[in-house]
């Protein structure tokens, strides 16, 4: 897998939000951890329509929805607000 030295990855689930930066070079990446923002997850408006199962209760969906949509919101503000760059080296804010 090819990936630039300093990009940085977001690893995303249900429940977890991990940061990592591409400390090695593009085709030997090694991952160092940053540290993962707090999120705001009280917008539990976004999963409210969906049908429940025995699999995955509706309480839970609207948790891991809420989260999903806290941290795409998050990735999105840094983004646009130019705080990630693969140039930059310090944590994240």
């Amino acid at each position: 897998m090819q990936l630039p030295h300093g990009a940085v990855v977001a690893l995303v689930d249900g429940k977890h939000f991990e940061l990592h930066r591409n400390t090695g070079d593009e085709s030997s990446p090694e991952l160092a951890a940053l540290i993962s923002p707090d999120l705001d997850e009280s917008n539990k408006a976004g999963g409210a329509g969906r049908d429940s199962s025995s699999a995955n209760p509706t309480g839970h969906q609207i948790d891991e929805d809420a989260h999903a949509a806290a941290a795409t919101q998050w990735l999105n503000h840094q983004v646009l607000g130019h705080k990630i760059d693969k140039q930059k080296t310090s944590a994240l804010s």
